[in-house]
């Protein structure tokens, strides 16, 4: 059986959203059957994140949380997974939102066994509409981003091989930005801006895999 990891540490705003819009990431993996182990909130520590993994030898691997180039991280901030954890993600595909984590512990995971890893190289910046904070499903702005990248691992989980997931996510990024340039709204130019430098910081590093 196919598995899936996924940290949901929820803890502030931006983990708050991320959290919530994995929801459909969900939705897709448990419609295909496919076993999904949720690691929630104060469970999205990385005493957890190593016992599952070990364990259970989840094919494919969703990070989210903030991150810093050597590591992710998980609840409140607690260290995740680091530079020197190379191991627990050989012959895996890993998928993180977390700010620049390409940078260093990407190419250091796929340097030493990993399938492949998809993240960014930059900060990943999204915007939201603080008057649906309350229910980040609805909230428009952020859909440009979240309906953007979760296409990453949404098509990984129905098949599709991880470029082409990766360039899927490339041309909805680019949908949204036209979409924005027609906006008459006073935030449009910003929401563009970070619609680009999301769009020029995906990554995706190692060989083109299929989640098996």
């Amino acid at each position: 059986m196919k598995k899936v990891l996924i940290t949901l540490p929820d803890h502030d705003i931006a983990t708050y959203y991320i959290s919530y819009w994995s929801k459909y990431i969900i939705e897709e993996a448990e419609k295909r059957n496919i076993l999904v182990f949720r690691l929630k909130r104060d469970k999205a520590n990385r005493k957890s994140l190593i016992s599952f993994v070990t364990k259970h030898e989840p094919g494919f691997i969703i990070l989210n949380g903030h991150g810093d180039g050597r590591s992710i991280y998980g609840y409140k901030d607690e260290l995740l997974v680091k530079v020197g954890d190379e191991g627990l993600f050989k012959n895996k595909i890993v998928y993180t939102i977390a700010c620049d984590a390409v940078k260093c512990l990407g190419e250091s995971i796929v340097r030493e066994g990993g399938k492949c890893f998809i993240g960014y190289s930059d900060k990943f910046v999204f915007y939201i509409d603080e008057r649906k904070s309350t229910k980040p499903l609805s909230d428009d702005k952020a859909a440009s981003f979240f309906n953007s990248t979760n296409l990453i691992p949404i098509s990984i989980i129905k098949g599709n091989k991880t470029i082409e997931s990766v360039e899927k996510a490339k041309r909805a990024f680019q949908k949204e930005i036209i979409k924005w340039r027609m906006s008459k709204e006073l935030e449009a130019v910003f929401i563009i801006s970070a619609l680009l430098h999301d769009l020029s910081s995906l990554s995706h590093l190692g060989e083109d895999s299929r989640f098996e």
